[in-house]
Parts: structure tokens; sequence; C-alpha cells
């Protein structure tokens, strides 16, 4: 019985624990390339998208836009180097 009672209390400490660290935790950061001026009706299906998508999720997060224009090539490296932004998308026109 008293083992029980320990695993119990064990048990709700942990639980404790890990609300409080998710409570703490700082918001997850999504910082997007800029959108083309003229581009904007068509670019803004995905960070639409990626919003949608993080309301239906539990935790703080905030979609930022990088201030400058980067070619697509510039991007990809800075996703590479965890650098100016951490999230892109691309297309064709194929």
């Amino acid at each position: 019985m008293l083992r029980t009672l320990q695993r119990a209390a064990a048990g709700l400490l942990l639980a404790a624990a890990s609300t409080l660290a998710t409570a703490a935790a700082p918001p997850m950061r999504f910082v997007l390339p800029s959108v083309a001026p003229g581009a904007e009706a068509q670019a803004n299906y995905f960070p639409q998208l990626l919003r949608l998508a993080l309301e239906k999720t539990e935790g703080p997060f905030s979609i930022e836009f990088y201030p400058h224009g980067l070619t697509t090539p510039r991007r990809a490296l800075e996703i590479k180097r965890n650098g100016v932004i951490n999230i892109m998308w691309d297309g064709t026109d194929a």
C-alpha cells in the first residue's frame, strides 16, 4: 500500500513538473521570408496555412517575416545555416 502511494505521489509530481515546464516554455518562433510586393495574394496562402496548423496544436507560437528580400538559393542557404529564416516554401511556374 505504501509503495502504491509513493508511486502515485511520484506520478503527480512528475505531471506537475511537466505542466510547469510546458507553461514556461518559450513560444515556437517561425521566421518566414518576406513577401514580394505585388505577390501578396499568392504568397499569403502558405503563411495562413502554417498559422492554421499551429493554431490546432498546443503551445504558443509566433510567426514573423524577415524584413529583407532573399532569393530562393539564399533562402535555402539560410535554412541550412540556421540563419535569419527557419521556414520557407517555393513553387514553380511550370
